[in-house]
């Protein structure tokens, strides 16, 4: 599961979860307005979508744009999840940051600045380099609402940010939420299995017969390094992003539940694949580290 270029958790839902599936537009955004409750007494969302054209060196584009709005019978929450949408398919774009006509979460407001941006042919504005975000629904029960946002860069990779966010709140979880006093005994364990995903990547450094034996050579130094320092331990609870999702096996969805730790490995070199850690714990092992509060939601 390939996610954040920083150090976060993922944290496993309770009960039956079932995710959104993105739907390519077509029309109007009123026509493309959807909308779902992944579950009973949860919230209520539709991602609003439409499209604009953006001019190209040769051809026009016509590029999808999209918005996640949510509907809630506490109007602070509501109000301040949906900014936060906004401002996220804002910050993706980048060139947006002063908006004309802006009051809020407005899609026809996003939608008019992305047309104005699009309506000049620059290399800035060509259609491959303006990123505009992809946004999926994870997780969605009461009192917990998490989301994907998806962005491409200029080559296609694609990056993914989570978000999870308290629905008495309106606001992303927090550590003390979340986690009680006795979570620092669980790092012996963590720094452990970091220390294994290390030496796995290793081995296979060694194993790849497309890598040159320069290029062997300067990955097997950086994680020998890494490992005679011990990189690897983690002795504090870092600021880390908390997310609440479901646990996946390849692209299907599964009922387990647990607590996923994703750690930046913190590589100067990075062999051939994620940045990150990720360490599953089931929420029967997780259960004495969790709050009360958060074991209730």
């Amino acid at each position: 599961m390939t996610k954040l270029h920083y150090i976060c958790l993922l944290l496993f839902g309770f009960f039956a979860l079932q995710s959104c599936q993105s739907q390519k537009a077509n029309t109007t955004a009123n026509n493309n307005l959807k909308s779902r409750q992944v579950v009973a007494d949860a919230i209520a969302y539709h991602i609003i979508k439409d499209s604009v054209y953006c001019k190209g060196y040769e051809d026009d584009v016509l590029r999808e744009i999209e918005l996640l709005q949510v509907e809630y019978h506490d109007k602070a929450v509501q109000d301040s999840l949906n900014n936060f949408f906004f401002r996220k398919q804002v910050e993706s774009i980048g060139e947006l940051n002063d908006l004309e006509g802006y009051n809020g979460s407005d899609f026809q407001v996003l939608k008019r600045n992305i047309k104005r941006f699009c309506s000049v042919e620059t290399f800035d504005n060509a259609p491959s380099h303006i990123n505009i975000a992809e946004f999926e629904v994870i997780l969605n029960r009461q009192n917990i609402f998490t989301i994907d946002i998806r962005n491409y860069d200029w080559n296609g990779r694609g990056h993914i940010e989570t978000y999870s966010f308290n629905l008495d709140t309106g606001k992303r979880f927090i550590d003390d939420e979340v986690f009680n006093d006795d979570i620092d005994n669980l790092f012996d364990d963590l720094s452990l299995r970091m220390l294994n995903t290390i030496k796995s990547d290793l081995e296979d450094i060694k194993n790849d017969n497309d890598l040159s034996d320069e290029d062997k050579k300067g990955y097997e130094e950086e994680y020998n390094n890494y490992i005679k320092d011990k990189q690897y331990q983690i002795t504090t609870l870092p600021e880390w992003q908390i997310v609440i999702i479901p646990e996946w096996s390849g692209l299907k969805e599964k009922n387990t539940l647990g607590i996923e730790f994703r750690i930046y490995k913190n590589l100067g070199k990075v062999y051939f694949g994620d940045p990150y850690d990720s360490e599953f714990y089931t929420m029967k092992q997780m259960e004495p580290y969790l709050t009360e509060e958060f074991r209730s939601l």
